[in-house]
């Protein structure tokens, strides 16, 4: 293994808290199985089951979020180093929520539940790291899933934007009709078709086709709250 690898795992927040000489030492030990992806490549896709952790090391990855009844999906983009979705590894729904798919040459590395479980028993501090992905996952899906439900249609779209989201920041893509997102949202076509123009014309979305172009979702949900500020002023 080349030390340029060594030096981007050493990156992932499962190896933190560990010394050089602890994680060279782990690295000497265990199978880490390297991949070099190509440009368009799936790394995982949304329903299959986890059986490995896959980290990407290098490069960039598209996530695309498939609605199940495909109302819409969602693009986000990912940069390394990243765990991808740790928390589906164990328990009892471990498939893929979400494809993730390079974007130009990406590289992972793979490694196997019973290697993971081996470092868990030799390594208190790689215990705590995984445990600590998993609770923030846990408690993020646990926060949104008690939040009340919106009033106003721009507070729908914003708890819509962060219960969807991986990360409520950077680019993002939104493929969905009009009428379906409004189902979805519980609102009327022309109230959302209202609002995506107030939207626009604040220059934080491009919204053409059934395709909504997010080029930061900080600013999206900024624009939505300060709506939702106005519509309450006027009430």
């Amino acid at each position: 293994m080349n030390h340029s690898f060594s030096n981007r795992l050493f990156l992932v927040p499962l190896f933190q808290g560990f010394s050089r000489l602890d994680f060279l030492d782990i690295v000497g030990k265990t199978r880490f199985d390297f991949h070099t992806l190509p440009n368009r490549a799936t790394v995982v896709r949304q329903g299959d089951e986890c059986l490995e952790l896959t980290i990407i090391l290098g490069g960039q990855c598209r996530t695309v979020y498939h609605e199940p009844s495909g109302l819409f999906t969602l693009e986000e983009m990912e940069e390394a180093p990243l765990v991808v979705q740790p928390e589906r590894l164990f328990g009892l729904r471990n498939s893929y929520t979400q494809t993730f798919e390079a974007v130009g040459t990406v590289q992972t590395v793979t490694l196997s539940k019973q290697s993971l479980l081996n470092l868990f028993a030799q390594h208190t501090a790689m215990q705590i790291n995984f445990a600590n992905m998993v609770c923030t996952s846990a408690q993020l899906s646990d926060q949104w899933a008690k939040a009340a439900f919106p009033r106003t249609p721009a507070a729908r779209l914003a708890l819509f934007m962060q219960t969807h989201c991986r990360r409520p920041a950077g680019h993002k893509v939104l493929r969905a009709k009009m009428v379906d997102l409004a189902a979805y949202l519980s609102m009327r076509r022309l109230v959302l078709s209202d609002l995506l123009v107030r939207l626009k014309q604040r220059e934080v979305i491009t919204y053409s086709r059934g395709i909504m172009q997010v080029p930061s979702c900080a600013a999206l949900l900024a624009a939505l709250m300060e709506i939702d500020r106005e519509q309450g002023a006027k009430e």
